[in-house]
């Protein structure tokens, strides 16, 4: 089972899942090459994230075909972003900087997504798909009663309390010391 309540990298991640890896990388490449997305290119990078802004962004919580380009579109930026970081601000716009000299698709990214994606497939890592908070996960999936599971593992990765990274920054995504009490509790 697979929660997170970024809907962005939930969505990504299944993305990659559901998609013949093939497809997704040979459309994920016609992108970069139809945009001349490279890392020593910032004029392209900042191009293609107006362009994301003004033509994607707003897919990207849609469903089909749009909502799976918008993603690969989002993927692409993220590729060539500083530190292959990736940010949105409080109205849905990618912020990131161009990772000039430093971030591009290459083929060692390809061998990881290639990696990634059949590791999905082929061992079955995740068979369901969840973007909850995870109060809400632990409610529909275990019950009201938080102590009557004994033999689950649970692998948590909170960000941290009082940070100011991306995940905290994004509106919709902020963790208050009052989910990190609820975490503890439970």
């Amino acid at each position: 089972i697979y929660n997170d309540k970024n809907y962005y990298l939930y969505s990504m991640i299944q993305l990659v899942k559901d998609s013949d890896i093939d497809n997704l990388i040979d459309y994920l490449k016609s992108i970069i090459k139809e945009h001349k997305l490279s890392k020593n290119d910032k004029e392209n990078f900042y191009k293609f994230r107006d362009y994301f802004n003004h033509e994607w962004k707003d897919f990207l919580k849609s469903h089909g075909v749009y909502k799976d380009t918008a993603f690969l579109n989002l993927l692409a930026l993220i590729y060539h972003s500083f530190n292959y970081y990736w940010t949105f601000d409080k109205d849905g716009r990618y912020i990131n900087t161009s990772g000039y000299k430093r971030s591009c698709f290459n083929s060692s990214l390809e061998c990881k997504l290639r990696d990634y994606s059949n590791a999905l497939k082929e061992l079955c890592l995740i068979s369901d798909f969840y973007n909850l908070d995870f109060r809400d996960f632990y409610k529909e999936n275990f019950g009201y009663d938080f102590k009557n599971i004994y033999q689950t593992l649970f692998f948590v990765d909170p960000p941290y309390t009082n940070s100011d990274d991306t995940y905290s920054r994004t509106n919709d995504l902020k963790w208050t010391t009052q989910d990190e009490q609820d975490l503890y509790d439970m």
